[in-house]
């Protein structure tokens, strides 16, 4: 067993779009094997439907698969984009916080010169002092100033990281799923579809070929923003901790993998909302 995992961890690192995709395909497939057993049990089928089981499979392998591995490529290089923002907002709590010590400065001398005790002018006290601020003041610019390099906390980032996938990823794959698996199967449906095989004419079978996507596609979009409130919410309650483990633990090589083999479960949940018409 351990040498199998290690030969896997292997093909993943060598070909991780290809190892990607073909483990989505497997989860895709086993999902949908799991949603369909759950209906036979709740006595909404009599047998398995091989060909809808075949096309979420070929959906996780050509579709999912891709769509997971380039996501958590492009969200591990959040890293960079994070910490030039908080390098941003560190020098602009800097800078505002020396403006700070400067105001508070230029009003002592104001005061300073009411009382008749200094020069009139900022160059008239510096030149009677010998300096602008005083040991002590220097002593709060030099603290400010001296921070940490502006290392990115891993906090932050996985925070950052799970609110990306939850509110980016998690809220419009359900349409992307819905939609292409939709199609996909109103085109398998194609294959041994009686009322296509009465055409005789090459136009006719274009047209009614050209009817069934279109009402597909129409159909799917529906059926997504029907079904959207209850994927998102559902992924809400379960994802957030899912994926606070797969940040902290997981190595980034194995992130989508990982969230492939959580999705055997998953997608027994999509594919059984998506295929409910």
């Amino acid at each position: 067993m351990f040498h199998l995992f290690r030969n896997y961890n292997r093909f993943i690192e060598s070909k991780p779009l290809l190892a990607n995709c073909a483990t989505s395909g497997f989860c895709y497939g086993a999902g949908d094997a799991l949603a369909q057993t759950i209906e036979k049990k709740m006595g909404k089928r009599e047998k398995y439907d091989f060909k809808r089981m075949v096309t979420y499979g070929l959906f996780g392998l050509c579709f999912g698969g891709p769509a997971y591995y380039f996501w958590f490529k492009k969200i591990h290089h959040m890293d960079h984009m994070i910490k030039n923002f908080m390098i941003y907002k560190e020098n602009k709590y800097v800078s505002n916080q020396i403006q700070r010590v400067y105001n508070m400065k230029l009003k002592k001398i104001r005061f300073s010169n009411k009382e008749g005790n200094t020069g009139t002018t900022v160059k008239e006290y510096i030149e009677k002092n010998g300096r602008f601020l005083n040991p002590e003041e220097e002593s709060m610019i030099k603290k400010l100033v001296d921070v940490n390099d502006p290392i990115v906390k891993s906090k932050t980032t996985m925070g950052i990281q799970i609110l990306a996938d939850q509110f980016i990823f998690s809220a419009l794959y359900p349409f992307y799923f819905i939609m292409v698996s939709g199609l996909m199967m109103t085109t398998a449906n194609l294959i041994d579809d009686k009322e296509l095989s009465k055409k005789k004419e090459p136009l006719e079978k274009s047209l009614y070929i050209f009817n069934k996507i279109r009402n597909s596609i129409k159909g799917n979009a529906d059926n997504s923003v029907k079904k959207w409130p209850v994927i998102f919410s559902t992924d809400l309650m379960v994802w957030p901790v899912l994926q606070i483990i797969n940040f902290t633990f997981i190595p980034p090589h194995l992130n989508s993998i990982y969230v492939n083999f959580i999705n055997i479960f998953w997608n027994s949940f999509l594919c059984y909302v998506g295929g409910e018409h």
